[in-house]
């Protein structure tokens, strides 16, 4: 059973909303798709087009993490001071 009171339930929620909406317009803008086409594709229990969205940002974010890695490898030298 949830524990947590209903005012701290909100405000996470309100939280959770403005992280999102933050999140749809920067994928739909970088996609160049409208936002309410990504909101639609779960509301309307489109799961395969979900779950293929899903995927794509899970493999960019992978992608991004690699390159990161490798660039922080190639720039950042870590030597002991003596």
């Amino acid at each position: 059973m949830d524990s947590t009171s209903a005012p701290d339930r909100e405000s996470t929620e309100r939280s959770l909303d403005v992280v999102q909406g933050l999140f749809v317009s920067a994928v739909a803008r970088d996609r160049k798709i409208s936002e309410d086409r990504l909101l639609t594709a779960n509301g309307q229990l489109e799961t395969a087009r979900a779950f293929a969205a899903t995927a794509l940002l899970i493999a960019e974010a992978i992608a991004l993490y690699a390159f990161f890695a490798w660039l922080e490898r190639r720039v950042v030298t870590w030597e002991p001071k003596p």
